[in-house]
């Protein structure tokens, strides 16, 4: 298998922070997906925080760094003050 075909796991949580900064990557240039996005909208129960099964975010191996790079900013933001 060619690096480029691998695939990492760069976050896990709740389907909400999943979509966001897979949306955060993809405005990014970088591809992402989401791995048990159904299970998280069919039985969000499984899917929270301290589910069984959490929403992954996976990115190709080779973008790993840049994605972590837009979490950490993202996770560190401040909210918007009306």
């Amino acid at each position: 298998m060619k690096n480029e075909d691998k695939t990492a796991e760069v976050f896990s949580g709740e389907l909400w922070k999943a979509t966001m900064i897979k949306n955060i990557l993809e405005d990014n240039n970088i591809q992402a997906f989401l791995n048990n996005e159904l299970l998280g909208s069919v039985a969000p129960y499984l899917a929270d925080a301290g589910g069984m099964a959490n929403i992954k975010v996976i990115v190709n191996s080779q973008q790993v760094d840049d994605a972590l790079k837009l979490i950490n900013e993202f996770n560190s933001s401040e909210p918007i003050a009306e």
